[in-house]
């Protein structure tokens, strides 16, 4: 793999007030075959565990963890962890859908949620318009069940990019409706050498894989899975350390296993994505940037509620972008949040995070009028990587 770009990644202050808060979805543990780099340590462990090792090999650890920014951001916007994975729920099932545009809508939502639409053209207004790409469409209905299929074809051109061959892309979508808030609904996206080439630079990316999704709701309760492989490669100019344009050639790989279930009041959310890395097109007024990511995340989430008490727990390993590198950590934790109005005002649990060194923060505290603060735990401890306490503090983190 060879230089590349790094783009900004994501720290978000979000708040327990109904969970109302955006969403970053994306997450699972799967297994199966893969090309490239890692090839022969993928076919004997998990994908979990081949996103995590892969993520160390491109990242570095943190040091000094009790005073590190990285930590403290994440620690004070813990509740958004509890936010993602509530607001998961509530955003994948659609309530009270009246119409099938209104289900192809909320499907387009989604895939666009990760994956930009000027990367696909996949926009139903293009549908049988002599266009470039051209975008022909069918749908067919039989009592409860409609589908509704796209293939986009290339050998063209329009004012941004240019497209050589037969290339394909069939986007086809299926529901199936048993009455209210009953119903089965999914997409799939297949590529066969995807190729768009910018007009001006001649920067192209190209994509071959294919990504499904299913959504099933029914009175036992709501699942989800979403499913992404999609390789490819990349020719993009950008700026190289001596400050000076280069061109570099990527291997894409975008790999992505995501699934959510909610029974009652539980919810079960499972993550596993690498990006390794994945390149898009960003257009606005008809100019366009190439640009490529570089991330790893792994997330197992497990949470319910009842009677103002959320019980939340779980594990995840994450890379965030830092200064032209990648940087690495992961947490274990099992929390107990007590409400009142719908405001965190008590936790008991335990939070441990590992990177270089190992935190471990201890929580059993009533915070009252001010909320929760999961910088400010019971009492901390920090140990080095052969578990040696290093030191031990009951004062809140700071950086």
């Amino acid at each position: 793999m060879r230089k590349r770009e790094f783009v900004p990644s994501y720290f978000y202050f979000f708040s327990l007030h109904f969970f109302a808060i955006p969403l970053f979805l994306f997450f699972l543990s799967f297994s199966f075959p893969f090309g490239g780099c890692g090839k022969g340590k993928q076919s004997e462990i998990g994908f979990d565990d081949f996103v995590i090792l892969e993520g160390k090999r491109y990242s570095i650890p943190l040091s000094r963890l009790p005073t590190s920014i990285f930590i403290y951001s994440f620690l004070s916007g813990f509740q958004k962890v509890v936010s993602e994975v509530t607001f998961s729920s509530l955003r994948i099932f659609p309530q009270d859908i009246s119409s099938q545009e209104e289900l192809i809508s909320h499907l387009f939502s989604d895939l666009y949620s990760f994956f930009l639409p000027d990367n696909l053209f996949l926009a139903r207004s293009y549908c049988d318009v002599l266009t470039c790409p051209f975008v022909s469409c069918g749908a067919d209905k039989a009592g409860n069940s409609f589908s509704f299929k796209m293939n986009v074809k290339g050998n063209c051109f329009n004012d941004v990019f240019s497209f050589s061959g037969e290339e394909n892309m069939i986007f086809s979508f299926e529901s199936e409706f048993g009455g209210r808030n009953s119903y089965k609904i999914s997409y799939q996206v297949a590529f066969d050498r995807w190729n768009f080439k910018g007009v001006e630079t001649g920067e192209y990316v190209s994509y071959s894989g294919d990504i499904s999704f299913i959504a099933i709701s029914s009175e036992s309760g709501n699942f989800a899975n979403r499913k992404i492989n999609v390789r490819g490669i990349s020719r993009i100019q950008e700026i190289g350390s001596d400050g000076r344009n280069q061109t570099s050639i990527y291997d894409n790989d975008f790999r992505q296993n995501f699934s959510v279930s909610v029974t009652g009041d539980a919810i079960r959310y499972e993550l596993s994505e690498l990006q390794n890395p994945f390149c898009f097109a960003h257009v606005k007024d008809l100019e366009y940037k190439f640009r490529c990511h570089r991330s790893f995340k792994v997330k197992n989430f497990e949470l319910s509620e009842s009677q103002d008490v959320i019980s939340f727990s779980g594990n995840f390993f994450e890379t965030i972008p830092f200064g032209g590198k990648l940087i690495w950590f992961s947490a274990e934790f099992s929390l107990k949040m007590y409400l009142d109005n719908r405001r965190c005002v008590r936790l008991f649990g335990d939070i441990t995070i590992l990177s270089d060194e190992k935190l471990h923060l201890h929580f059993d505290r009533d915070y009252g009028d001010r909320g929760c603060d999961f910088t400010c735990p019971s009492e901390w401890s920090l140990y080095d990587k052969e578990g040696n306490l290093i030191y031990s503090d009951i004062n809140c983190l700071s950086y």
